[in-house]
């Protein structure tokens, strides 16, 4: 820890960097190997329009993580995500490890520069460097590093730390490039997440704190000019693409709402200073007014606001605190969004920078008083931190079945059941996920996945009818093209099984229209043309089926009798020889002797005719 106690020089700024590269290896490693996780398969994973490079026209009129092989609207206009998956693509193909490894490249990257800006705050590159390696190892930062679709609070906070940087140093030292490198950064962070626009208020701020309360002149308004152009342009893209300017909101229970603002930023803290036992929370408001931790927020809240104005003339506390809260802002639930809980650790990361500032004064002092034993107190803090994000990495945010089972077993979180359900039918614990997905159900936690794989288990075990019920719930709120074929089909196996055979052939050609290269799709409809006797359709289907993929025993011993209904016994022959070569299979030995009975009929006909 020799780095922390010497004057800075080129080659211990290049010794930090690579101190930075390392310690990121080591606690992210576990996550570089993972896989697509919850947003990741459907934003990404599954999302056709990031497999090929589009004009610039498209990205800026494309809403985030839109795609029309899902269907499922997020909401959201953050156009240079969908061009960094495109990158990572071209890069890597539809590998998880590669989209993570591109994460955490960011993720240095934003160390680096905060380092950079720490100093440039608190003017003590030894400080800086610790307050970017907290950043750097705090397990509150696993959720937007290690999980693909959170990118875009990688991105903002990247661009945001660069455009504020540059405003600053443009002010100190009146160079124009940096001014302009700040307007290109903001322009980039806002395209990344709507989080960028409180880039505006925190330049007010700055000038505010660290200009002795300079006045506010015609020059200073004239320099934010375009960054409110830029602002506007955002917004007008915005509307056109999701027709909002903000992110639909609800206005009920505002008093509520703005009663619970300290608890929910105290709530924050806690993640920050307290970091243990984190996981992908659902926090709701307490349920009275007069709850310990709403009326223990509110104490906190007028303790911070005695201490802001008695050290109101150390600037970095005071900008430090109100920085915390500008940033952080949009999340509070001041004005009600509709995010299913009031907290996210991936919503901190863009705030923590400003958080981690606060830790400089007493690093400053402790360090001035014993270095040697402020180096001990960092190291052990690193090595805390280091270790929570390791464990993260590798139990919550490797795998579905590694997040589901921490999220529901460990921590019993009741919005994540159907996930877990969905993890135990795969593992045929079939009872298991019938009753996470009641329970699932019973929370409200009402989407079309969670009824169709509901009725999956329910046709297993022959509840036939109820699994109709729970496909009708699906339909009602289902949006995908996939999922909706998916639902035909299953109505049709269901009312194949039900021996309602017209309507099952209704349901899965309509299935076929939505999804018309699903093989088995085409395989079924043979099986139902068949019972209808339509041996010619039937046959067709079949055949379709085959063209798109399938190759199975059960589909050629199909194949095989409607050949035989059809009078087409040679065909039915030689198809049989040819999948039936070991003969040890009795029904499609039965198959062959019934149609090479039917051949010596044909030949006798034949000989009588003559």
């Amino acid at each position: 820890m020799s780095l922390f106690n010497t004057k800075f020089d080129d080659r211990n700024r290049f010794l930090s960097y690579l101190l930075i590269c390392l310690f990121a290896i080591i606690i992210y490693l576990p996550s570089v190997n993972g896989e697509f996780i919850l947003d990741d398969i459907s934003l990404v994973e599954k999302n056709s329009y990031l497999k090929e490079w589009h004009s610039v026209g498209s990205y800026l009129s494309q809403e985030d993580g839109y795609s029309k092989d899902t269907g499922w609207h997020t909401g959201y206009y953050r156009p240079l995500i969908n061009l960094s998956y495109t990158l990572d693509y071209k890069i890597w193909g539809m590998s998880a490890p590669g989209f993570r490894i591109t994460n955490l490249i960011l993720h240095i990257l934003t160390c680096f520069i905060l380092f950079a800006f720490f100093n440039l705050i608190i003017q003590k590159k030894n400080i800086a460097l610790m307050l970017a390696l907290i950043f750097l190892l705090h397990p509150v930062n696993t959720e937007t590093v290690s999980w693909i679709t959170s990118r875009n609070n990688i991105l903002v906070t990247l661009f945001g730390i660069l455009s504020l940087f540059n405003y600053i140093k443009a002010y100190k030292n009146g160079k124009y490039y940096s001014y302009i490198l700040s307007i290109i950064f903001f322009t980039l962070s806002i395209f990344s997440k709507e989080f960028g626009l409180m880039l505006l208020p925190l330049f007010f701020l700055y000038q505010r704190v660290f200009n002795n309360g300079r006045k506010i002149t015609f020059i200073e308004l004239r320099e934010y000019a375009p960054f409110i152009i830029v602002a506007f342009i955002y917004f007008f893209f915005r509307q056109n693409v999701i027709g909002s300017l903000i992110t639909p909101a609800g206005f009920s229970d505002v008093f509520m709402r703005i009663y619970n603002t300290p608890y929910v930023l105290f709530y924050n803290l806690k993640l920050i200073f307290f970091p243990f036992n984190l996981h992908s929370f659902i926090l709701k408001y307490p349920e009275s007014f007069l709850n310990s931790g709403s009326l223990l927020s509110l104490f906190c809240f007028l303790m911070v606001a005695i201490l802001m104005w008695v050290y109101r003339k150390n600037r970095v506390f005071i900008f430090s605190i109100i920085a915390f809260i500008i940033i952080i802002f949009p999340v509070l639930n001041v004005i009600q969004t509709s995010a299913p809980s009031l907290i996210a650790m991936r919503w901190l990361y863009f705030p923590l920078p400003f958080i981690l500032l606060l830790l400089s004064l007493p690093l400053k002092k402790l360090y001035w008083f014993n270095a040697r034993l402020t180096v001990c107190l960092f190291t052990g803090i690193i090595l805390y931190l280091g270790f929570n994000t390791y464990m993260l990495n590798r139990f919550l945010w490797h795998s579905p079945e590694d997040f589901f089972k921490q999220e529901v077993l460990q921590f019993n979180n009741t919005f994540y059941y159907d996930g877990m359900a969905f993890i135990y039918g795969k593992e045929k614990k079939t009872e298991l996920a019938m009753k996470l997905y009641e329970k699932s159900i019973e929370e409200r936690i009402r989407l079309d996945i969670n009824y169709i794989e509901y009725s999956k288990l329910l046709m297993d075990k022959g509840n036939l009818k109820k699994a109709l019920e729970y496909l009708d719930k699906a339909w009602n709120i289902c949006y995908s093209r996939d999922q909706m074929g998916f639902i035909f089909h299953s109505k049709g196996v269901i009312n194949l099984k039900l021996n309602n055979l017209e309507e099952s052939e209704k349901y899965i050609r309509n299935a076929i229209n939505l999804s018309p290269n699903e093989p088995l799709y085409w395989e079924n409809l043979g099986v139902v043309q068949g019972m209808m006797e339509k041996h010619e359709d039937a046959l067709y289907s079949f055949k379709k089926a085959i063209r798109l993929g399938i190759n199975s025993t059960s589909l050629f011993k199909n194949m095989a009798n409607a050949y035989i209904l059809n009078n087409e016994c040679q065909k039915a022959i030689k198809l049989i020889k040819r999948i039936n070569r070991e003969e040890k299979d009795d029904i499609l030995n039965g198959m062959l002797r019934k149609a090479e009975e039917c051949v010596k009929k044909e030949k006798s006909n034949d000989s009588l005719m003559r």
